[in-house]
């Protein structure tokens, strides 16, 4: 009972300073929202859950234009939520050919010819030995540790996630749960997200 009290408080402390990182030049600090029952994680964001989570949006592109705004027509919007056992990140990619999304299927932790959005958690914020966390358009989850810059897709974690194509382009929800991710016991937290689409 002590190590879940414990967790709680932690989870309260961290969320209201996660930081969603677009590039190394513009960050944005968003509020995160706690959360008493989660989200089903089937792709589909019409859970109460998601409902009054504060929007990421407005990303911009890593290439081939680094930090021009992406085109409404193709933007991607984010939430990030929590509660005493995981944190939740939905995202909701547009694509006016949803259509033709590329859904090549692959084993875990290869990527084929398929759309994914990916989220780098950096716990300690600072930039060194994040973990990474995958999902393609088919569902397929890659995940990895990274040590001074180089991604070991050996490692796997326990975690869950779906994907869904829609009308608009398509959509993921995961959940990450704190023991997948090693992170100092300080009753302040600061975490370093970085989301990527592609």
């Amino acid at each position: 009972m002590l190590k879940k009290t414990a967790l709680l408080l932690l989870a309260i402390t961290f969320a209201r300073t996660i930081t969603a990182q677009e590039t190394e030049q513009k960050r944005k600090t968003i509020e995160t929202t706690r959360i008493e029952k989660p989200p089903i994680i089937d792709g589909v964001l019409n859970d109460d859950a998601w409902r009054n989570a504060e929007l990421i949006s407005d990303f911009v592109t890593f290439r081939p234009d680094n930090g021009k705004t992406v085109a409404a027509e193709y933007q991607t919007t984010v939430k990030v939520i929590y509660d005493d056992d995981a944190i939740y990140i939905s995202a909701t990619m547009l694509d006016p050919d949803a259509a033709n999304i590329p859904q090549e299927f692959a084993v875990r932790d290869n990527f084929s010819q398929a759309d994914f959005f990916l989220v780098t958690i950096n716990p300690n914020d600072d930039g060194q030995n994040p973990f990474e966390f995958a999902v393609q358009s088919t569902g397929n989850q890659a995940d990895s540790k990274v040590s001074n810059g180089n991604e070991d897709f050996n490692w796997s974690a326990v975690w869950k996630s779906a994907a869904k194509i829609t009308a608009i382009g398509w959509q993921v929800e995961m959940e990450i749960p704190y023991r997948a991710i090693r992170f100092a016991n300080s009753p302040v937290q600061s975490w370093g997200f970085i989301f990527i689409e592609d």
